[in-house]
């Protein structure tokens, strides 16, 4: 089963900017930069199996959310949403950690949900990520 704490560390990878300003199920509210990895709160429905049960149902879908909390300029922020969507957009077959990824869906376009009480602009990316189910 992929987890959140894999999907930060991939993250991290492929951004190098956030290792040190990323967390899973939180922010640090005091800084000025950081990421916060969810699982996707909107997220419903079951999982999909096929006919002949979980044997032969071999993908599986994690929703996930990242809140992008960057800065008190909404340029930066904004752009700083926007490269993490870039990086994140289009992947397919690859792997994070031991789980092979068929396909990651970022969605349409960071969505801004404004500032925090500390004038933080923030904004969330909603993924899709369909992964071959192990065991």
């Amino acid at each position: 089963m992929l987890m959140l704490k894999q999907v930060a560390e991939w993250i991290k990878e492929i951004d190098t900017e956030l290792p040190g300003c990323i967390a899973v199920g939180t922010i640090d509210g005091n800084k000025e930069k950081y990421i916060g990895v969810y699982n996707d709160p909107n997220a419903s429905g079951k999982q999909r199996v096929c006919l002949g049960g979980i044997a032969q149902t071999t993908y599986r879908e994690k929703r996930v959310t990242l809140l992008v909390h960057w800065t008190n300029s909404a340029v930066q922020a904004e752009k700083k949403a926007a490269e993490l969507y870039e990086k994140l957009c289009g992947r397919s077959g690859f792997q994070i950690g031991e789980v092979k990824i068929v396909y990651l869906d970022p969605g349409a376009a960071p969505v801004s949900v404004g500032r925090d009480v500390r004038g933080i602009y923030e904004y969330v990316i909603n993924m899709k990520i369909i992964y071959e189910r192990m065991g």
